[in-house]
């Protein structure tokens, strides 16, 4: 029996097993690449499979938070806002552009204290899920309505963090 194991990197994937089944069969050195390669073959279809997955579901997740209703904040570790998603702008006002780059307290209200968002900072850099309540400016002119957000948020690895605000609603009857 001549065994080609297919392996990805590190890890062994399977095994392709060669037998002849009439006689006793001592392999060549043409039949041994062959197998060898043959395995290296199924390795390659196996991680491009594996790949096109991982993209399939990574648009999927994108399409979700770029349809959701619901805002989406992602920032660097520093709070530079890398990303939001189209609900940000509707909601607040803010458009990409202006937000890319800035710190999440240009929504900063003067509801919460300096307190809370350094409380809110610190369970967040230490990946702890931080759920809340605030409220937050929402861009308009002349007034500036406030809007209450419940946001949940959590860090992603070690470089970024991502805020999903669920319940926001305006209140567009108090103006700062």
């Amino acid at each position: 029996m001549l065994d080609a194991v297919i392996r990805s990197g590190e890890n062994n994937l399977g095994t392709i097993c060669f037998e002849h089944l009439d006689t006793p069969h001592h392999w060549q050195e043409d039949e041994i690449e062959f197998a060898l390669k043959l395995a290296d073959q199924f390795a390659l279809a196996l991680s491009n499979y594996e790949r096109r997955q991982a993209e399939a579901d990574r648009e999927r997740l994108t399409q979700a938070i770029e349809q959701s209703g619901e805002i989406v904040v992602i920032t660097n570790p520093d709070g530079s806002i890398q990303y939001v998603n189209p609900a940000f702008e509707t909601t607040t006002g803010y458009t990409i552009a202006e937000v890319l780059g800035e710190n999440p307290r240009i929504l900063k209200s003067g509801e919460q204290d300096d307190i809370f968002y350094r409380e809110m900072w610190i369970q967040l850099s230490r990946g702890i899920k931080w759920e809340g309540r605030m409220v937050n400016r929402k861009r308009m002119v002349p007034c500036t309505p406030r809007v209450q957000a419940y946001p949940r948020c959590l860090m992603l690895k070690e470089h970024s963090q991502l805020c999903a605000v669920n319940a926001i609603s305006p209140n567009s009857s108090v103006c700062t």
